[in-house]
């Protein structure tokens, strides 16, 4: 039986029997689980003060020096965007 960190890659792979991952990679269905079973707001929140905007939560952007509030994320879709630098992207990227 092997022994893996629990939370791990190679657990995950063991766990569901995904192969052919190549080693150092991780696999597309563990960040897509990762990612189902995070909340962005709750994770952006611990390190950006958000507003709710609407549907919507609003802050100044944690990117780039800014006054006015261009930094938005959104609940549903699970992504964040700054209209003032570009950034944005999911859980992970931030």
């Amino acid at each position: 039986m092997a022994v893996f960190p629990e939370g791990s890659a190679a657990y995950y792979r063991y766990q569901t029997g995904e192969k052919g991952v190549m080693a150092g990679r991780i696999p597309r269905t563990f960040i897509n689980d990762l990612l189902a079973r995070t909340d962005i707001i709750d994770l952006i929140d611990v390190r950006v003060p958000l507003k709710k905007h609407g549907k919507n939560h609003q802050a100044c952007c944690p990117f780039h020096n800014e006054k006015t509030p261009s930094f938005t994320v959104s609940s549903d879709k699970q992504f964040y965007h700054c209209f003032g630098c570009g950034a944005h992207g999911n859980a992970i990227d931030f």
